[in-house]
């Protein structure tokens, strides 16, 4: 029994030396494990939030009713609009560094990007829930790869191959680096300053034994000059199963042609980007196809004021006019990220008639500062001028004379961080927006809509 004791502690002894040295190891950002050459680093971050949103649903109170619509008035919305909840989101990655040519990234995060706390079933299985009160003991679901993929780099030429995350330029027509895409990329650097790649990625994988896939194809190139950078590119989505999607065409070709830069010029920068869009969408019968005219622009324009950088920036998507026959609406594909607004782009219903749609039917004027008061304080306000670009009825039965309407209302966004350790930061976000004549209601009107949220992230 006493060598027992005695081996046991030495296991502990010895495993917390090699967990101790392990940290450390991590921590200073060196190999954890390498074989030779090999250098494996391995990262992370732990995020959890608490957020509180207000009217982002319907855009009326709750209690409000429809007048002369029921008896008794019913409610509009039917629901209770003032959301709360936490959520957590857990990223661990390796990099793999084999040499100078050879790299493998692994990321895995947890399910959904962020897991509501205590919204997964206790009732049932391993972990659930027992004695009088039966709630608690909460599982919090799984992992999946957000991303894993190879490099090869050889003298001027190079090799991606797997699931990535892609973007291109401001992320205005494509933006994919919340959950990535399984690619291949090919890429080289022919002049110094200068990148050109060409790659293909895999959007929706619907049946292997059927042509009804939808991928992308792309060619960019990059060049980056003392004070200034220009990007181009062109895509091509090609989406032969797009009646899966839109029930009214059988496939769809979309064309993205995308001109960019920016610039500094003492304490300014300026930052232009121009989006151009053609190609079809297939009709399922012997009516005409719909011939796509997309485009979009954005100009922004800093102003370095130390410790402050102000911002005026101004974008435009094309939205579809009523009078066409053709499919006038910028089209995107994104990631539920906030690009600008911190409201109406990520939770409430857009120009385009539903949620996350980028620019799409958008036009906007932003001006504000962000500011880094200290080492560990910053903060950020901005004033957005939000407008439909083609005229929209968002919310039913909207039979005012304002309608349909190009109001969309004004946003006000405003964001202060502060480190409260090495990686370690806390921020409070918020928006206010009021909302515009789009998102009447008959008879009603509308009611303003905010929203605030606070996080804490560990990064390591």
């Amino acid at each position: 029994m006493k060598k027992l004791t005695a081996l046991t502690i030495v296991i502990m002894f010895t495993l917390a030396f090699i967990m101790s040295a392990y940290a450390e190891d991590a921590s200073s950002n060196t190999a954890a494990v390498a074989k030779g050459d090999t250098r494996i680093t391995i990262g992370g971050d732990l995020r959890f939030r608490g957020e509180f949103d207000h009217n982002t649903g319907d855009q009326l109170n709750d209690g409000k009713l429809r007048p002369n619509t029921a008896t008794p008035p019913q409610m509009v919305g039917g629901q209770d609009d003032h959301t709360s909840a936490y959520d957590g989101r857990v990223r661990l990655n390796v990099d793999a560094k084999v040499s100078d040519s050879v790299e493998g990234y692994v990321e895995v995060e947890s399910e959904n990007e962020n897991y509501t706390w205590a919204a997964t079933s206790t009732t049932t299985g391993r972990g659930s829930a027992t004695g009088i009160y039966p709630a608690g003991n909460s599982m919090l679901g799984s992992l999946y790869l957000r991303q894993a993929w190879l490099q090869y780099t050889k003298d001027i030429f190079g090799l991606k191959v797997g699931h990535q995350l892609l973007v291109l330029g401001n992320g205005i027509f494509f933006d994919h680096t919340k959950f990535g895409d399984d690619a291949i990329v090919v890429f080289a650097n022919p002049i110094k300053n200068l990148t050109i790649a060409a790659l293909t990625s895999k959007f929706q994988e619907r049946n292997t034994s059927r042509n009804d896939d939808s991928n992308d194809y792309t060619i960019l190139a990059v060049y980056k000059g003392d004070n200034y950078n220009v990007s181009g590119d062109i895509s091509y989505v090609d989406d032969q199963g797009f009646a899966n999607l839109v029930p009214a065409y059988k496939k769809a070709h979309v064309w993205n042609f995308a001109l960019r830069g920016d610039a500094t010029v003492g304490n300014f920068v300026v930052r232009p980007d121009v989006e151009i869009q053609a190609g079809k969408f297939l009709n399922v019968t012997n009516a005409p196809d719909a011939t796509l005219k997309g485009w979009a622009w954005m100009l922004g324009l800093d102003y370095k004021l130390s410790p402050a950088v102000l911002t005026l920036e101004a974008a435009q998507g094309s939205g579809k006019k009523s009078s066409s026959t053709g499919f006038e609406m910028f089209i995107t594909s994104l990631g539920n990220d906030q690009r600008y607004t911190y409201l109406y782009e990520q939770i409430m219903k857009t120009g385009a008639g539903s949620v996350g749609t980028g620019l799409s039917n958008t036009t906007y004027i932003k001006g504000g500062a962000a500011v880094e008061f200290t080492k560990a304080l910053s903060g950020e306000m901005y004033l957005y001028w939000l407008r439909a670009t083609e005229a929209v009825v968002l919310n039913p039965v909207n039979t005012l004379k304002d309608s349909p309407s190009h109001d969309l209302g004004w946003e006000l966004d405003a964001k202060v961080t502060y480190m409260l350790a090495k990686n370690l930061k806390y921020w409070v976000e918020s928006g206010y927006m009021w909302t515009g004549s789009a998102y009447n209601y008959a008879g009603i009107g509308r009611d303003n809509a905010y929203g605030i949220r606070n996080g804490i992230q560990l990064s390591f």
